[in-house]
């Protein structure tokens, strides 16, 4: 027992088994209280100090609004990053990369709103923010993002960004995912060739296709300038000096 201002604290171990006749079960409540007389002789008060009424935890402990209760294992909601996967592992700065993350819930279901950030780096400040409107136990969500790279060496993703949530452990809400920057800003096309080149293939024999057609059409065009009418009087004169011929030798 220690007493701090008006706060006695009591620090001890306790067997919840009692010596193994009992077996705590995920979702008991266990309240504590203690029975006695202190070392100068006074009795333990009963005020919020019985077996009605355990000892309240301190305000500062209490996020699960239930002061005078610990609540074995992990009912409530047990929020995890599961994993992140980005839509180009070869990265130029500038270039938009798609974010995916897959967020699991090992607890127990949640119908309360929370929200997945997404970080850039050692950034305080997350480049955005996806809203999740409740999780069931065991479910996965995924949620995205389009990132306009930067040259950091990796994005995070933290979920319940708000802490909204009341969760036994806050420390595994967060995850991680390396980034490699493959290209100088803005150069990062010169990758998808090598990723596509069937489809860069197709792109270069259409264009020379075409540029072919192009030149052939441009060559067999009919001509219907000046010159075509000309061609034609040239043939008329021809045709009328033949005539004339013709008459001649008929006289």
């Amino acid at each position: 027992m220690q007493q701090e201002g008006q706060n006695v604290i009591w620090t001890g171990a306790v067997d919840l088994t009692d010596n193994g006749r009992i077996t705590p079960q995920a979702g008991d409540f266990v309240g504590f209280y203690v029975t006695g007389y202190d070392a100068a002789g006074n009795q333990f008060p009963v005020v919020s100090n019985s077996e009605a009424s355990p000892i309240p935890e301190l305000a500062v402990d209490d996020t699960d609004f239930e002061r005078q209760w610990i609540r074995l294992g992990a009912v409530g909601p047990e929020l995890r990053v599961k994993s992140i996967s980005l839509s180009d592992d070869h990265i130029a700065p500038g270039s938009n990369i798609v974010i995916n993350a897959e967020v699991i819930n090992i607890g127990g279901s949640t119908p309360a709103l929370f929200k997945v950030a997404f970080y850039s780096g050692d950034d305080e400040m997350p480049f955005d923010t996806v809203a999740v409107a409740g999780i069931d136990g065991d479910e996965v969500v995924k949620v995205s993002t389009t990132w306009s790279a930067e040259d950091v060496d990796r994005v995070r993703v933290v979920v319940d960004y708000d802490n909204l949530i009341v969760e036994v452990n806050d420390d595994d809400n967060s995850a991680e995912h390396s980034i490699d920057i493959a290209y100088g800003q803005y150069f990062g096309w010169f990758d998808s060739p090598r990723e596509s080149p069937l489809a860069w293939i197709f792109i270069i024999t259409s264009i020379l296709v075409l540029i072919g057609v192009a030149s052939i059409a441009a060559r067999t065009t009919i001509d219907h300038g000046e010159g075509v009418f000309s061609d034609e009087e040239e043939w008329e004169e021809e045709d009328d000096d033949d005539e004339d011929d013709d008459d001649e030798d008929d006289d």
